[in-house]
């Protein structure tokens, strides 16, 4: 789909009556990232259907705390959800002041990530209402955002990139078979 048409597709208005009924409401569950997406659409027809759950900084363990003392009113409150979590980032790197760096050399983020990523599927699982899906943790560099943040010396991180990297790999390689691929997917 060329970015034409997904504009166009974006813009169009929302059928009062849509072609299939919509059983599920669908969550994101992330970080910043969200925020960015969700602006980034504004007020089309996505942003009307999607609910946007995200917060800056927010960690897979501080969004899986949040998530199982407030499923209970979201589905209450909204029916039947779908959630998809798009987390991970604030795990692999740790914003300090103006800057980012890699928060562990060793895989222990990776670790935390897998695990909670297991505890959102038990929870969820608790709940026929509900269904998640786990989206992909982009790749990024840690150099290129702190070059943009006027860092003196953003060369310096050029080790922790590919470090980042293997990592968000790792991450990738354990879920990969419940994740959409976006690089593959987003073309179909």
């Amino acid at each position: 789909m060329s970015e034409n048409k997904l504009w166009k597709f974006l813009n169009r208005p929302a059928s009062p009556q849509p072609p299939t009924p919509c059983n599920y409401t669908p969550i994101l569950l992330s970080d910043s990232k969200g925020n960015y997406l969700k602006e980034f659409i504004g007020n089309t027809v996505v942003d009307r259907k999607v609910k946007f759950w995200c917060r800056s900084g927010s960690t897979v363990e501080k969004s899986y705390k949040w998530l199982k003392a407030n499923i209970e009113n979201k589905i209450i409150l909204h029916g039947k959800l779908w959630i998809y979590v798009w987390l991970g980032t604030c795990n692999i790197a740790t914003k300090g002041g103006n800057f980012i760096s890699l928060t562990s050399e060793d895989n222990q983020a990776v670790l935390n990530i897998t695990h909670y990523f297991q505890e959102f599927s038990t929870l969820i699982h608790r709940y026929p209402e509900c269904k998640i899906t786990f989206l992909e943790t982009p790749v990024f560099s840690i150099e290129s955002f702190n070059k943009s943040r006027n860092h003196p010396d953003p060369n310096i991180f050029k080790n922790q990139d590919l470090k980042l990297q293997d990592q968000i790999l790792n991450v990738k390689t354990k879920y990969r078979s419940s994740t959409p691929v976006f690089a593959i997917q987003i073309h179909l």
